[in-house]
């Protein structure tokens, strides 16, 4: 494979063959845009509404602070998680959401998932993609909560947003505890319907979009007809975070990447110290993962396309694999 040159002012959209440069700060609560919906913060809820007084369309709305890739699966769970599992494996309900579209979904993007419930008369719908009731008995209440993770209720991954209410606001089970979320940051505690109201122009970073809505002072809360109100779009989400270039500058990273196909081994060559590799399925979820290593056994897994994700020293560089 011919070596690909990169500059940390860059971003270039992830589409399969296409890769992406992201320059982004290693602070503590910091969020990152790598093209994959993987990290805490990922969507943010903005809007939430559960059968009330309007009638029986009732439901939430999402928005993706990173590309979706096609494939992505993201599960709802409104179980309570106790800060190490979900409360029960089969109690209550799950809503399964897919990018079945054939493309990748640009940051911005709002989805809209319309009766969830899926009752009689009221089948469950998306805006965009494809939207089950993957486990019956999703049901919205005033003091319910949802969970939105990648992975599956036994062994959720990688949480990305909350939106309902949790230990803070009662007594009930629901807990961020254990999920990597962050109330007012990542999550939006709340005991009541509503949807954001806000700006839909995120002008700085994607934390600082992510606080923008999660903060409860930028809702409309209360009965609504759903989804009216509800924003469709957010501008200016594809965000490089600032660190201050002139103090951090890389200013080119070679990187390279072969055999690709490979059945067996994969060798990483940077200019780069390379800090953590992972690969993922096309669903998001992690297959393998080391630090610093230059070489990644794929032998094992089975055939098919992946994602490979290599962090350098301020860089993250992003490739399709193919398993044969």
């Amino acid at each position: 494979m011919v070596p690909t040159f990169y500059t940390i002012t860059m971003k270039i959209n992830f589409f399969w063959s296409i890769l992406l440069c992201l320059h982004f700060s290693f602070s503590s609560n910091a969020q990152i845009q790598d093209g994959i919906i993987d990290d805490p913060g990922d969507i943010a809820f903005v809007g939430y509404f559960f059968n009330g007084a309007s009638g029986n369309n009732e439901g939430f709305s999402f928005l993706f602070l990173d590309d979706c890739p096609i494939g992505t699966k993201i599960r709802f769970d409104d179980e309570e998680w106790t800060g190490s599992s979900f409360d029960s494996a089969n109690r209550e309900g799950q809503v399964l959401w897919e990018n079945n579209t054939g493309l990748v979904i640009e940051s911005g993007t709002v989805i809209t998932i319309i009766n969830p419930s899926n009752n009689t008369g009221f089948p469950i719908s998306a805006s965009l993609g494809i939207a089950t009731e993957d486990n019956a008995g999703f049901v919205l209440t005033p003091d319910d909560q949802i969970y939105a993770y990648i992975g599956t209720r036994d062994n959720p991954e990688v949480f990305l947003s909350f939106i309902g209410e949790d230990e803070s606001l009662s007594v009930a089970d629901a807990t961020l505890s254990g999920t990597g979320l962050k109330k007012g940051e990542t999550a939006f505690v709340v005991n009541n319907g509503g949807f954001y109201s806000g700006l839909t122009n995120c002008e700085g970073t994607i934390d600082s979009c992510s606080l923008m809505i999660n903060d409860i002072n930028n809702w409309t809360l209360g009965d609504f007809s759903f989804p009216m109100g509800i924003p469709n779009s957010f501008g200016n989400v594809n965000i490089i975070a600032t660190l201050g270039i002139q103090d951090h500058v890389i200013d080119i990273v070679e990187l390279s990447v072969y055999p690709n196909p490979t059945s067996g081994k994969l060798s990483i060559n940077s200019t780069q110290e390379i800090i953590q590799t992972e690969l993922l399925s096309m669903e998001g979820v992690v297959q393998l993962t080391t630090s610093g290593e230059k070489e990644l056994d794929i032998s094992l897994l089975s055939q098919g396309t992946y994602i490979l994700r290599v962090i350098t020293n301020g860089m993250i560089h992003i490739e399709q694999i193919i398993k044969n």
